[in-house]
């Protein structure tokens, strides 16, 4: 499948609507995290902005998504993602740009959905997960450390 070229790429542009992913979410209860996209790419800054939702932040570089469910694929120079993949990348190029302000950040994240109970009838029943598919190539100063500390105890597994 030939890739689009949004202004920039979301996960309600790469057809990973709310409607969809709670069909997913209610089919994947009790089955943990469901990827529902891939996106790597290169970021050398960001842009901020307030709207109706609140904060956001886009990534500026290169970017390339492809939507696990269907196979759409996209690139785009500009990124919007989930809060937990906004707080993975952000933190990850301000490590990088601490080392060199030039710096770029050359990253793989896959987002998941979990399910999650809705409080309310018309709530969403999932809630996204990002985890990198990468080595960090900044240096992360709060796994310094915790990899200092002493090993911890085995915790029993319960259940």
């Amino acid at each position: 499948m030939a890739p689009s070229f949004p202004k920039k790429i979301t996960h309600g542009n790469m057809g990973l609507t709310s409607e969809t992913l709670n069909k997913i979410a209610e089919k994947a209860e009790g089955k943990g995290t469901i990827p529902v996209m891939r996106v790597v790419g290169r970021v050398n800054g960001i842009e901020t902005g307030t709207s109706t939702f609140g904060d956001w932040i886009k990534f500026v570089g290169q970017h390339f998504a492809v939507n696990l469910v269907d196979g759409k694929e996209a690139k785009s120079r500009k990124l919007m993602l989930p809060d937990a993949g906004t707080d993975l990348l952000d933190s990850e190029l301000n490590a990088v740009k601490k080392k060199d302000p030039d710096g770029t950040l050359e990253y793989g994240i896959e987002v998941g959905i979990d399910f999650k109970k809705p409080r309310k009838a018309g709530d969403n029943c999932y809630m996204f997960s990002v985890a990198s598919l990468m080595e960090s190539k900044g240096e992360d100063p709060l796994r310094k450390i915790m990899d200092s500390l002493p090993k911890p105890k085995k915790v029993p597994q319960l259940g």
